[in-house]
């Protein structure tokens, strides 16, 4: 079964895919399992020295470890945030635009905390990146540590790739990178009930080659399932 397509305006290209079966149409609920949140630990009332390493010394490999090594349970805390801030070390470090070395380091001892809500708008990890603009190596880092990040959503219900599409960074690796590790995230909608593709029309920042990307994306997937139904029907 093909599905041909023409390019066409930002527009067109999104309201192309809003007639799609109600079973594509969902909107991006994914949260912390309930355990994970009840376990967090209370804030602390102020920084630990870890907090600190990951905001004064972001790039220094040796300082972050030697710290981390003298107080392993402080990458699992929260502390007190002001307001725009964020309030676990791994998230302090990608806000100040640590290295792939040291994201990796803090990833890798506790990948679960990759998960957990934080800042203003209640991001996790992934998302928190791409708002920071990382660079390319640092989203790897993160998706290789804990592949669940591509599929947590903010307060506003978006996941990572809605994110990914308004980014002034944005590129075709970085789309597929997203996609790759959560497929499904083309059809998840935020709590406007859009779609990534959908912020992707709107944002300025996204090219037409990107957003026709996304067509491309999500039309493969619906002919997939299409296929499959059909596949399942004849047997």
């Amino acid at each position: 079964m093909s599905m041909p397509f023409a390019s066409t305006n930002k527009e067109s290209m999104s309201q192309t895919l809003c007639d799609v079966p109600a079973s594509w149409k969902r909107t991006a609920t994914h949260r912390l399992p309930k355990s994970t949140q009840t376990a967090q630990d209370t804030p602390l009332d102020a920084p630990s020295l870890l907090h600190t390493a990951c905001k004064l010394h972001p790039t220094v490999l040796a300082i972050v470890k030697r710290v981390l090594d003298s107080d392993p349970s402080a990458i699992r805390q929260p502390t007190q945030r002001q307001r725009h801030e964020y309030s676990y070390p791994i998230n302090i470090a990608l806000k100040h635009q640590a290295s792939a070395d040291v994201i990796q380091l803090l990833a890798q001892q506790a990948p679960d905390v990759l998960l957990r809500p934080d800042g203003p708008i209640q991001t996790a990890s992934l998302g928190i990146a791409l708002q920071e603009n990382v660079g390319l190596d640092v989203i790897d880092v993160l998706l290789r540590a804990n592949p669940d990040c591509a599929r947590t959503s903010d307060r506003h219900q978006n996941l990572p790739l809605h994110l990914a599409v308004r980014s002034p960074q944005v590129t075709w690796e970085l789309i597929q990178r997203i996609h790759q590790t959560y497929p499904d995230a083309l059809f998840e909608r935020n709590f406007r009930n859009e779609t990534p593709l959908d912020v992707a029309v709107r944002s300025p920042f996204c090219p037409d080659a990107i957003v026709d990307g996304l067509r491309r994306l999500s039309y493969s997937k619906i002919e997939a399932d299409l296929e499959e139904e059909e596949r399942d029907y004849s047997k």
